[in-house]
């Protein structure tokens, strides 16, 4: 039994409660009544009430909602639910939402709020009416459909039915005629056309050619006896066979071998007489053809093998006994598994059916001699028909020179590929992909571009008391166990290491900010990870900083003729990197300039707060600088996302010089938030008799 639903979807509870009991009047008990408060619930649910098998006629959406609107939310369920009909319910949508529902999503109606009741319940009864209108139409056109393709599918069996046996006689390779019972000729295919020509595979019969004097026994002039010929014998009961026909058309003479039979039709009487023949010309001129070339091939510098389909040798020629070492004598009686030393007998029956199939291919193996010497060679077998018999005639060449110098050649590549990766940790692929090279050789001093990417620098926290307590090796091998986790993690999300700057990472993303975000909040994951190991050798915790900007910058070589190196030159590397400088003020891990958040595609998927507003040393400028939290711990993510709207206000009211208020507000974030290092910031600064100066980032 079919079951339906209707979702309601409004950020205000009071408004779901009205639509539900609307609904009720509306449509009794008939459908079940669903409601969500935002666009994420709204289509958490639409996914779990469609995996219980339930249909959904109609959704009803307001326009404006945190996190998605309500135009995106009807259009991402329409790409869900595309025949589901929409409602959207608001006083405040612009006609450029309305005209994106209806172009995009099938908007039903637009109903503005507050509602007239009656106005509500006929567009709902109108639209739940009209989605099962449709649904019947559609089971309608889908029957329809269906008979329409079972009455094609019978009409295309018939067709094939009666072209099947005629694309079968066109598809063999012999000539094939078939006479009625007076032995007139009712079908010739292809081949027999060509065979005889259109006219008489056609119009004449077997009597027509006899009499004609067309047929003659092969290597004579007496005209062959009609009531010999296959066709005949086959009109009389028999099956019949010949191979000493030979048809002469004009200039044209073919020896000829056919297969005759009866056909009967229900009666059990002769209805029809079918004949089967093929030219065998060409086969009586091979056979002289290779008594004239024997000669050439026994004298081939290269070795010749017959081989029959037990594997034996047959024949070889004179530079298979030289090469081999063997007599003539010796190889007839011996296998080509005794030969090719990668050939055992458990593999002959694959390699002859594939010869049969393929008709000719080559292949690379090594032969073994007489004395035991080892030798690469190239082998090309064809596959022949010759008496009724069937072989393989191979050409063997030695190619042991040739598989040498691509052995050199293979290690030469493998050397250069070695030398490239190893070049690749110094200077790294993508920095060549950015300058449009490459390789590393095509790389110049002074090259240079200008583009526009997310710089990041990461430092560690305390690196140099940490260091003082490990000797030298001590110290190399936990930077680079550290570098070892946070390098793949870069690479994987876009990112290319510029640099290390001792325990600093610099880190370029020429694609998007989001990718430099995603980078550094896996990084930070990481690294959680990373000090539980520690922790359980008993080694101190790493805490590090992150800052990003993004803008513009030149990328290229600088350095002297005997020494170069890739390197980034920018204001907006400085920035970033005063930025990282910032996270040991505010105790937090990820920071962002104002530059790299409004280039973010998917902003709403961070968790972000407003930090401070700073000076760039030696510039007029002011640069906001943005938290990303997204990092820390679920809890603490939680109560700073609690507690955001205090904490934006309190910020606007000190940067606008109402500490008092703001203080009051910075108050109320620390009694939901101790932990909040930011809010203790604000609260002291707020707690002096004159507002410091806006913070200004020196370089490091």
């Amino acid at each position: 039994m079919d079951k339906y639903v209707i979702i309601c979807v409004d950020d205000e509870q009071t408004i779901l409660n009205s639509l539900k009991i609307e609904l009720k009047k509306a449509l009794a008990d008939k459908y079940l009544i669903e409601i969500a408060e935002d666009g994420e619930e709204a289509l958490e649910l639409i996914n779990d009430l469609l995996s219980d098998g339930y249909q959904i006629p109609l959704v009803i959406s307001d326009y404006i909602m945190p996190h998605i609107k309500g135009d995106e939310l009807l259009r991402q369920i329409h790409t869900i639910i595309p025949h589901t009909l929409k409602i959207m319910l608001t006083g405040q949508a612009d006609l450029d939402a309305v005209g994106r529902v209806i172009n995009h999503a099938r908007l039903y109606r637009y109903i503005s709020k507050p509602w007239q009741s009656e106005d509500l319940r006929l567009t709902v009864v109108e639209a739940v009416r009209s989605y099962f209108q449709e649904q019947e139409l559609m089971q309608q056109h889908e029957k329809l459909h269906q008979l329409a393709q079972e009455q094609a599918n019978l009409i295309k069996k018939l067709h094939e039915n009666e072209s099947r046996l005629t694309q079968f006689l066109e598809a063999m390779p012999v000539g094939v005629r078939i006479v009625n019972a007076s032995g007139q000729p009712v079908y010739a295919n292809c081949k027999a056309q060509v065979l005889l020509g259109k006219e008489l595979a056609l119009e004449c019969s077997a009597r027509d050619m006899v009499d004609g004097r067309r047929m003659f026994i092969a290597g004579t002039n007496e005209v062959y006896p009609y009531e010999k010929t296959t066709l005949a014998r086959a009109l009389q009961g028999e099956n019949a066979t010949s191979d000493d026909l030979e048809l002469r058309i004009g200039e044209k003479v073919l020896r000829l071998e056919s297969w005759s039979t009866p056909i009967f039709n229900s009666d059990n009487q002769i209805g029809y007489g079918i004949t089967v023949f093929q030219d065998v010309t060409e086969r009586k001129e091979a056979e002289k053809t290779l008594r004239l070339t024997r000669f050439s091939i026994d004298k081939a510098r290269d070795i010749v093998l017959w081989v029959g389909r037990d594997a034996r040798l047959l024949y070889v020629n004179e530079a298979a006994s030289r090469v081999l070492g063997y007599s003539h004598n010796e190889l007839y009686h011996m296998t080509i598994h005794d030969l090719d030393i990668h050939f055992p007998a458990s593999k002959w029956l694959e390699h002859w059916e594939q010869l049969r199939l393929e008709g000719t291919f080559s292949f690379e193996s090594e032969y073994c001699t007489k004395s035991g010497k080892i030798f690469s060679v190239e082998i090309t077998v064809n596959f022949v028909e010759f008496n009724g018999e069937e072989y393989d005639f191979a050409f063997v060449r030695d190619i042991s020179v040739r598989k040498q110098m691509e052995e050199e050649r293979t290690q030469a590549a493998y050397e250069i590929f070695r030398l490239n990766k190893a070049y690749e940790r110094f200077v790294p692929r993508e920095f060549l992909s950015l300058l449009d090279k490459k390789s590393i050789v095509d790389v110049h001093l002074g090259e240079h571009t200008k583009k526009e990417m997310t710089i990041l620098f990461c430092d560690i926290r305390g690196f140099t008391s940490l260091s003082e307590k490990m000797t030298p090796k001590e110290t190399f091998d936990f930077l680079n166990s550290y570098f070892g986790r946070m390098e793949p993690v870069i690479l994987q999300h876009g990112g290319v290491i510029d640099k290390y700057i001792g325990d600093a990472i610099m880190a370029l993303f020429p694609l998007s900010a989001d990718d430099a975000i995603s980078g550094s909040i896996a990084m930070l994951k990481t690294l959680r990870g990373y000090n539980q190991q520690l922790l359980e050798i008993g080694m101190p915790i790493v805490k590090i900083g992150i800052g990003l900007n993004t803008g513009p910058l030149i990328l290229g070589t600088i350095g002297g003729r005997n020494r170069m190196e890739g390197t980034v030159i920018s204001d907006a590397v400085n920035l970033a990197s005063r930025v990282e400088g910032l996270t040991k003020v505010y105790h937090t891990p990820l920071l962002i300039t104002e530059h790299t958040y409004l280039k973010l595609q998917h902003l709403y998927q961070y968790h972000i707060r407003l930090i401070d507003v700073v000076m760039v040393k030696g510039k007029t400028e002011e640069v906001t600088i943005y938290e990303i939290f997204d990092a820390d711990m679920p809890e603490m993510i939680e109560l700073k996302q609690q507690t955001l709207s205090e904490f934006e206000q309190g910020f606007v009211l000190y940067h606008s010089d109402e500490r008092a208020d703001a203080k009051q507000l910075f108050e109320q974030v620390l009694a939901c938030n101790p932990a909040d290092k930011v809010a203790q910031i604000y609260l002291e600064r707020c707690s002096l008799h004159t507002r410091p100066d806006k913070m200004e980032l020196y370089s490091r």
